[in-house]
């Protein structure tokens, strides 16, 4: 009996060892087979081919946690950003404590950088949806994951020049706000406290303004000014300071307007020579003072 034993259990051992190197050289070849398509840029096959060894060969963590990535950097590199993303996300929630954590984040930073700047999804290869409020979305995702990171302030100032660029001027202020508390020290913090100013300006809208927001605005570029002394964003907050008082002057020279329709030439000729005393140089003085002469030669004719 024993004598039938010993063969049974070589050759039981002979094919697991077999059945073992014919699946080694398989998971070898599968995966030379997608880098080699990934070096000679054909990324979608390559991002296939990965999945494929993923599903196959899971029991080789390390090689099926590098599978995982490139699979994701294949997906990246083919400019299929949400796909992407999605595989880079998967990646994470499977392999959470990777060494390649921080080049994921990289990777996600970039996505929601050119979400931002107008990445568009396609049908059929034709432009559909621009991506910015998708963009936004994945960079607050980064910061969630790695709030003391090198990307989260970046992500921060990223989120926040999003919508001063899209014109959402209450919001980026707001933003801006956020990355000053939260990440005092950035070396994003400086120009975001130009822009938080700049933001404020341009949210200052019409004649109609509310007084109390002007006055926030120029008290912060002001702040700033003293900060960021000499140089482009000098000059840049001198600008942004004389159209808030260009805004000012307008307003105040509507409201005398107002009052001679209303037929209250007083406290219009009030309101016109504050005008003239407060920018004696200004185009609003120039026709302060023509509405003044014309209001004098109506009262010498009265007289």
């Amino acid at each position: 009996m024993r004598r039938m034993l010993l063969p049974i259990t070589f050759w039981l051992a002979v094919s697991g060892a077999m059945s073992f190197a014919g699946e080694n050289a398989a998971m070898r070849k599968l995966l030379a087979d997608a880098d080699g398509a990934f070096r000679q840029g054909k990324y979608l096959k390559a991002a296939k081919l990965y999945e494929k060894f993923v599903e196959e060969f899971p029991m080789d963590e390390q090689l099926a946690d590098r599978a995982h990535f490139m699979a994701a950097e294949s997906y990246f590199n083919g400019n299929r950003l949400p796909k992407a993303y999605s595989k880079y996300e998967e990646y994470l929630s499977e392999y959470p404590r990777t060494k390649r954590f921080e080049d994921v984040l990289a990777r996600e930073y970039e996505i929601g950088d050119r979400y931002c700047a107008g990445y568009m999804r396609c049908f059929l290869w034709m432009p559909i949806v621009s991506s910015g409020s998708l963009g936004v979305e994945v960079l607050e995702r980064v910061i969630d994951r790695g709030p003391q990171g090198k990307y989260a302030d970046m992500s921060q100032m990223r989120i926040a020049n999003y919508y001063m660029e899209s014109k959402y001027y209450d919001r980026a202020r707001e933003q801006y706000e956020i990355l000053l508390k939260n990440y005092p020290e950035s070396r994003h913090a400086p120009r975001a406290r130009v822009l938080r100013a700049m933001a404020a300006q341009k949210g200052v809208k019409g004649v109609r303004y509310n007084a109390d927001n002007l006055q926030d605005a120029e008290k912060e570029l002001k702040e700033a000014r003293i900060i960021e002394q000499g140089g482009e964003t000098e000059r840049e907050i001198d600008s942004a300071i004389t159209v808030l008082r260009e805004k000012q002057l307008e307003s105040d020279y509507e409201t005398a307007k107002f009052y001679l329709r209303a037929g209250r030439p007083i406290a219009a000729e009030l309101c016109l020579k504050a005008i003239v005393k407060k920018a004696p140089n200004s185009r609003f003085a120039r026709y302060a003072r023509a509405s003044l002469a014309v209001l004098e030669k109506h009262g010498a004719e009265k007289e």
